[in-house]
């Protein structure tokens, strides 16, 4: 008897566990659901009331300054996004890469002269903005090579960019907005791309009025 009762104990203490066990296989999965529902959430966020969204690719790092190549905390189209960000009264996307750039100037230049003629489409990292909402996108990016950083180009083929005004602007060395706004019109045909805004990177820091500009043309 006392090992029939040992043997049912056994069967019970086993059923048990084998039930709690499926119980944590069946709850690991929902982690992620939530944190992507969070991400989502999070990246919604960015976009206003009114349907504007503002969106900017830049890059930290040595880069040029009004006292020549200087390490930069801020990057100079980062430094107008904010400004922009403030006149808007709402946040900046921005959109970021899964493998960053280096922050060595000469070494950025061959990578994205690298990519550009590969015609590459740099890996984003997400989550990326719903653009369901979005009427009017103010798009910032530097000048690499005489066109906006092929993550640009990704950005805008993964989000779409049909039937919206597209605000860009950008920062550069000596170039304006060289063939970046006529590649924009290529890339979003069923977007009405207004003209671009170029702010020189040296001038960045102080770009208020030029940001107040650009603000103005996304919410006239």
């Amino acid at each position: 008897m006392k090992t029939i009762r040992k043997t049912g104990i056994a069967l019970v203490l086993g059923t048990v566990a084998l039930a709690l066990t499926a119980c944590a296989k069946d709850k690991t999965p929902a982690k992620p659901a939530v944190a992507s529902q969070q991400q989502a959430s999070q990246a919604s966020n960015y976009v206003s009331q009114d349907g504007i969204l503002l969106a900017y690719f830049s890059r930290r790092g040595q880069n040029h300054t009004d006292q020549g190549i200087q390490t930069l905390e801020i990057g100079n189209t980062e430094r107008v996004a904010l400004k922009i960000s403030d006149q808007l009264k709402q946040p900046a996307y921005q959109i970021q890469t899964v493998k960053p750039y280096t922050d060595d100037f000469k070494e950025m230049l061959e990578i994205a002269k690298k990519e550009q003629a590969e015609n590459a489409r740099p890996e984003l990292k997400g989550p990326l903005p719903d653009m369901k909402p979005v009427k009017t996108m103010v798009l910032g990016y530097p000048i690499w090579h005489g066109t906006m950083p092929m993550a640009v180009f990704s950005f805008l083929e993964k989000v779409g960019c049909d039937n919206i005004t597209i605000v860009p602007f950008n920062t550069h060395g000596s170039s304006g907005v060289a063939r970046s706004v006529d590649d924009l019109r290529k890339v979003c045909p069923k977007a009405t791309v207004l003209d671009g805004t170029p702010i020189k990177g040296t001038l960045a820091a102080g770009a208020d009025k030029e940001a107040a500009e650009i603000a103005k043309k996304a919410r006239p």
